[in-house]
Parts: structure tokens; C-alpha cells; sequence
């Protein structure tokens, strides 16, 4: 592929060499044989200029009278010949010497294209070009990565690339008819299961006489910094909330443990006095309560910045230990557990374990209420450089489009029950431990990934300890 995508960039170059040559080579033989004929008229001058020498010195006057002009006239011919030898050698010789020129030009011309290719070929971002049609005149090799291998094929049209490429194309219409460039147009690409947040830039390209060209497209891969910005803005709503919550939790809590005391004393002095219906109103206003007090809690706790209680961890262990508290549950479900741990030895996690416990718990019974008919609960992990990966898969039905952006909001639940902060406290658990929490969904189940960074100090000990 690689190959095939330098062509694009070094077509031209080679393109214009043979062109050279073929225009170059007929020229030489046209002068080659204006020269042979030259060579041959001056060698019959010389043979007449002879013949007359011996007239002249032999002949008789009647012979002399008889050649008339032909003795001055040689001479001049003769000088004629040697002239247009010499203009013909001159021509051959500036033809040979702009040939040289011209070749050399285009040499440095793809040495300069070879550069490019290069500094194309190392970057990070995507780039492609288009004629004003709409068909693809070159691409480096990340445009691949984010637009699928069905670009490979050249001189296909842009919007040939599925959903994106239609995109895209229309992106590249609208340049070239209103001739202004868009810096921020933003769609997703999914690889590998994730999705990939991707922003294009689109401007026209033009030649020396300010003629439109074509379309250059400029793809960013923003999925990090949309990621960072989100985290950030989690922590900013962390910041304004834990200020709120500290107070709401003093202002509310204590008039409601006041309010929950007095319907106790009342319930005490209302026995043997009031009916039936009159304590179950009462047990309605205790349940309310506890329920207020409850929430409140569950606010606090979300909105505190506790320090973690960060110890190396075995990640098999911490897996296994919850998998142990949800296989009853698991087993009235008919659901199946399945573990597939790495062939290497696991990573000890700088992790809090108790509150990593309770993001597997929590992730692991969303996955068993998602398949109350049985199903397959499948757990596994890997580390990739200094990232150890955790994913949870279920086999249910997925997370339905209009909620998968809300699913990690605070309160949101697609359940009758439940606070809806399960995967809210499970967002925030992970990123206190500097890492990201991801899902992937579909009709034929969900899988969870959960990054979370692996200590340098712990990693190389662990390198050290498979060594020996």
C-alpha cells in the first residue's frame, strides 16, 4: 500500500522525464542527420572545388570560359556547409546541455516530492487531497487508519468512503463553491470497537495563476482532548458541588434526623390510641425520610474529593473476590461468569481495591440485570506500555442510543428503581485513579473497558520478577 501511495506523490516526476526523453531523442537524430548531410554536401564541395583546381590548371580557355561564377561561388559554399555544421553542432550541444537542466530539474523536483512524502508519511494527522470532482489524488498513510482500507484503491471518488466519506465530500463541495475554508467540521469513526472523534479541515488548493486546483482535507484525531475536556468539566462540576453538598448535607440532614425523631415519639404516643391506617401513614413518612436522608448521602459521597487509599493490588484478585459476591445472584439468573485472564503474570495496580471493588460490583449487576434470562458474563484483562485494561461483556440486549451520552450522569436511570448513581460513582472512582472508563454497545450485548494506569516502579518490578 505504501508503494502505491508514494506513486501518487511521484507520478508526475517520472511522468515528465520520459515525455523529456521522448521529445529529446527525435531532435538529436533530426540534427544527427541534418549533420551527416552536411558532412556530405561539404565533402562534394570540396570533390567540385578539386575537379576545378584541375580545370583551371589544365583546361583549356574554352573549358575556363565554360564554368562561369562556379570558381567564386564554391568558396562561398563551402563557408555556407562549415556554418550550418557549426549552428547544428551548437544546436545539439545547448539541446544536450537544456536535456541535462531539465532532467536535473526533475530529479530535484522528486527528491522534493520524496520529501514531502516523507514528512506526510511521519504525521500523526490525516491528509488527503481531491481534484474539484471530488476524486482522490493523494493520502498519507493515517488517512487509512481513520477513513478504512477501501481508500487504498486510487482515483476513487471521496465520497465512495461510506457515511464519512459522504461527508467529506460534501465538506469539499461546499469549499469549492463558496471558495472559503471550514477549520472545524467534526464526525466519528469507530476502530476496533471504539470510537474515534475526529475533526476535519477542508481549504482549496490552488496554482500560480490563482486557479482553483482542487481540495486538501486535514483530519485531526481529537478523541484525547474531547476526553480531557470532558474529564475537565466533570471536575469543575466535582469543585462546585462539594462546597454545595458539605452545606446541604449540614442545612437538610439535621432538620430531617430531627423530623424523623418526632415521627418516631409520635408513633410511641399514638400506640393503642390510633388505627390502623394511621400508623401506616406514619411508616409511609419514616420511609420518606430515611429515603431524603439517603439521597443526601449518596449526593455528598459523589461530590466529596476523598483522597483514595492507593495500595499495590493484584488485579486477579480484585476481580476474583468480586465475582465470588455476584456468582449466587449470577447462578439464579442462570448467568454464566467466565474469567479470562493474560498468560503473563498480573500487574500489581496502584488502587484503592476497596473502591475498585465497588466499581466491578456495581458494573458487574447492571450486567446481570440486563440478562434476567441467563446470558454470559464475560471478565478479562490485559496491559498495554504502562495501561492496564479491564472489560466487563454481557450478552444483553445493549444501552439503547438516546442514553448512552447520559449513562455517567449523576441521577440518570433507565430503571424503575435506583438512584441512578451506580455508574456515576464508577466514573468517578476511576478517574480519581487517573484513568477513563469507556463502553461499547450493541443489540448483541455491552462491554465495558476500564484503563487504569500501571505504577513505573511496580511495572519494572514485575518485568524484573518474570525475568528471574
Amino acid at each position: 500500500m505504501q508503494h502505491q501511495q508514494t506513486n501518487l506523490f511521484q507520478s508526475r516526476p517520472e511522468k515528465g522525464q520520459l515525455k523529456a526523453y521522448r521529445l529529446t531523442v527525435p531532435i538529436l537524430v533530426a540534427i544527427a542527420i541534418a549533420a551527416g548531410m552536411s558532412v556530405w554536401l561539404l565533402l562534394e564541395v570540396i570533390k567540385q572545388e578539386k575537379a576545378l583546381n584541375e580545370i583551371l590548371k589544365w583546361g583549356s580557355a574554352e573549358d575556363i570560359q565554360r564554368l562561369g561564377d562556379l570558381p567564386s561561388e564554391l568558396p562561398w559554399q563551402f563557408v555556407f556547409i562549415l556554418l550550418v555544421l557549426a549552428v547544428l553542432v551548437t544546436a545539439s550541444g545547448a539541446l544536450v546541455f537544456v536535456l541535462k537542466e531539465y532532467l536535473a530539474s526533475h530529479q530535484s523536483l522528486k527528491e522534493i516530492r520524496q520529501f514531502a512524502w516523507s514528512i506526510l508519511s511521519g504525521m500523526d494527522d490525516g491528509i488527503l487531497t481531491t481534484d474539484l470532482q471530488g476524486h482522490i489524488t493523494s493520502f498519507n498513510p493515517r488517512i487509512v487508519e481513520f477513513l478504512g482500507p477501501a481508500i487504498s484503491e486510487p482515483n476513487q471518488r471521496l465520497a465512495q468512503l461510506g457515511d464519512n466519506g459522504i461527508q467529506l465530500s460534501q465538506l469539499c463541495s461546499e469549499v469549492r463553491d463558496h471558495e472559503k475554508p471550514i477549520y472545524d467540521f467534526r464526525f466519528t469513526e469507530r476502530r476496533m470497537g471504539h470510537p474515534l472523534e475526529l475533526r476535519a479541515e477542508c481549504h482549496l488548493l490552488r496554482g500560480p495563476n490563482e486557479a482553483a486546483l482542487g481540495m486538501a482535507v486535514h483530519i485531526r484525531d481529537v478523541t484525547e482532548q474531547t476526553l480531557t475536556e470532558e474529564r475537565m468539566r466533570r471536575m469543575e462540576q466535582f469543585m462546585s458541588l462539594g462546597a454545595l453538598a458539605a452545606g446541604l448535607h449540614h442545612e437538610i440532614k439535621n432538620p430531617l434526623s430531627a423530623l424523623l425523631l418526632h415521627v418516631q415519639l409520635l408513633e410511641e404516643q399514638l400506640q393503642g390510641k390510633a388505627d390502623e391506617s394511621d400508623f401506616e401513614n406514619i411508616s409511609v413518612l419514616k420511609a420518606e425520610v430515611k429515603r431524603i436522608v439517603e439521597v443526601l448521602e449518596n449526593f455528598r459521597d459523589y461530590a466529596s474529593m476523598d483522597k483514595l487509599k492507593s495500595d499495590p493490588a493484584e488485579i486477579d484478585e480484585v476481580i476474583q473476590h468480586t465475582m465470588d459476591l455476584i456468582q449466587p445472584t449470577a447462578q439464579g439468573q442462570k448467568v454464566q461468569i467466565e474469567i479470562n485472564p493474560p498468560d503473563k503474570s498480573p500487574p500489581r495496580l496502584p488502587v484503592d481495591s476497596v473502591r475498585m471493588r465497588q466499581v466491578l460490583f456495581n458494573l458487574s449487576m447492571n450486567a446481570l440485570e440486563a440478562m434476567p434470562d441467563g446470558g454470559l458474563l464475560k471478565v478479562s484483562w490485559s496491559t498495554s506500555g504502562n495501561q492496564a485494561v479491564i472489560s466487563l461483556s454481557d450478552t444483553g440486549p445493549g444501552i439503547p442510543d438516546n442514553i448512552r451520552k447520559k449513562i455517567f450522569d449523576p441521577y440518570f436511570s433507565a430503571k424503575n428503581s435506583g438512584s441512578g448513581m451506580g455508574l456515576a460513582f464508577c466514573e468517578k472512582i476511576v478517574r480519581q485513579h487517573g484513568g477513563s472508563i469507556e463502553f461499547d454497545t450493541h443489540s448483541q450485548g455491552t462491554t465495558f473497558y476500564i484503563q487504569l494506569p500501571i505504577s513505573l516502579d511496580e511495572e519494572s518490578s514485575a518485568h524484573q520478577g518474570s525475568d528471574h
